[in-house]
């Protein structure tokens, strides 16, 4: 089963020249470093909308297995998405100390990055990222 949303050969910054709906191109940057560091991936486009680091291979109930980012985000016009994979567990205390913030299943929402702190946000990114590796439908991190 392939997912609808694959990387793509889009280049970030095609990408970020392309988009007129979203913040500035300096906070997508300063989002973009904040993932490189941290997850040690470059970023690629997933689909039309997403900036995701790494990927990993999970497998359904049904045996197929299919491909998706480790972490990322995408802009929107009025809020942030990040995308947890491994999702909150063990991050409740770091949630706390994030700053303003709405979450979902695995995304976390956030209209001004100037209301979170970067280094919690961070922590909460490599805390997803250790959450998939004990993922039971999670088959491999992938370099890429």
């Amino acid at each position: 089963m392939q997912l609808k949303t694959q990387p793509t050969e889009v280049t970030i910054d095609r990408f970020l020249e392309s988009e007129k709906n979203f913040r500035a191109i300096d906070e997508c940057q300063k989002i973009i470093t904040l993932f490189q560091n941290s997850t040690g991936f470059q970023p690629t486009i997933w689909g039309s909308s997403i900036i995701g680091f790494g990927s990993y291979e999970f497998q359904y109930a049904s045996g197929k297995t299919s491909i998706w980012f480790l972490s990322g985000f995408a802009p929107r016009k009025s809020t942030y998405v990040f995308y947890i994979m491994g999702g909150f567990a063990h991050c409740e205390t770091l949630l706390s100390k994030l700053g303003k913030h709405k979450t979902g299943k695995g995304c976390l929402y956030v209209k001004e990055l100037l209301d979170i702190d970067f280094n919690v946000l961070e922590k909460i990114i490599l805390q997803g990222i250790e959450n998939l590796k004990n993922c039971k439908t999670c088959v491999k991190i992938n370099a890429s």
